[in-house]
């Protein structure tokens, strides 16, 4: 056989290789980078509300009057995100305008438990980081917020206002949502809108796009860290901070 009729053979069944590996190629990328990346993401979330629960439990141990402030609760949500957003990513340049595109937002539930095994939220607690400074504390005693996934409710089913809830009658605890929070009319520090950048490419990753636990208006939120816990005595009430 002629040897150039060999070359081009060759030639050919290394493009149908090249063109075979190129998909394996991709599917390895996307399992070895995208998918741990999540998984790391969820993980911190978590890691973030068990890290807030921590300073919860031992912020005001030093005081005489233990009971929590507005003012705490802004210092452990900032606090507990550091782990996330190296440096000063966290902190907008200017009223929802974000280093990274999205920025810190967190839940906390307060619930009793009545009788007949139902539980009632006696109040809730938003904060979020939208502006240069401490996160903004807003707190409700009729509802919750669309962002979360916990539910307002009374004399309800335990499992009603959060699924993996467990409360007794009289007894308190306090429910801890973290997210990372994505607004498609914010801005980033430099100026480029959010939403002219794909969240994939936000949230770092070559090919997956990560999909939000909720969603009201142009607001998402993103891998949602929860934790329930019996807050010490003296920390919390049916009165909020």
């Amino acid at each position: 056989m002629p040897s150039h009729r060999r070359l081009s053979r060759r030639r050919g069944a290394i493009l149908i290789e090249f063109a075979f590996s190129i998909p394996v190629f991709l599917v390895l990328i996307y399992y070895m980078h995208d998918i741990p990346k999540a998984q790391r993401y969820k993980m911190q979330m978590q890691f973030v509300a068990q890290q807030m629960v921590q300073m919860f439990q031992t912020i005001s141990q030093g005081r005489s009057n233990k009971r929590i402030t507005q003012r705490d609760c802004a210092l452990i949500g900032k606090a507990a995100y550091l782990t996330i957003f190296p440096g000063n990513s966290m902190n907008p340049t200017r009223l929802e305008y974000f280093p990274l595109g999205y920025f810190i937002e967190m839940y906390i539930f307060y619930v009793v438990g009545e009788l007949n095994n139902k539980a009632s939220v006696k109040w809730t607690m938003l904060l979020y980081g939208t502006d240069p400074g401490l996160p903004y504390v807003y707190i409700r005693t009729d509802k919750g917020h669309d962002g979360t996934t916990l539910a307002f409710k009374t004399n309800a089913n335990p499992s009603e206002i959060c699924p993996e809830l467990q409360i007794k009658p009289g007894e308190a605890k306090i429910i801890i949502e973290a997210c990372l929070r994505y607004r498609d009319s914010a801005h980033f520090s430099d100026g480029r809108l959010c939403k002219s950048v794909s969240r994939r490419e936000i949230f770092g990753f070559l090919f997956y796009t990560p999909s939000y636990y909720t969603n009201n208006s142009d607001y998402y939120n993103y891998y949602n860290g929860r934790v329930i816990f019996t807050p010490a005595k003296g920390l919390f009430s049916s009165t909020p901070p």
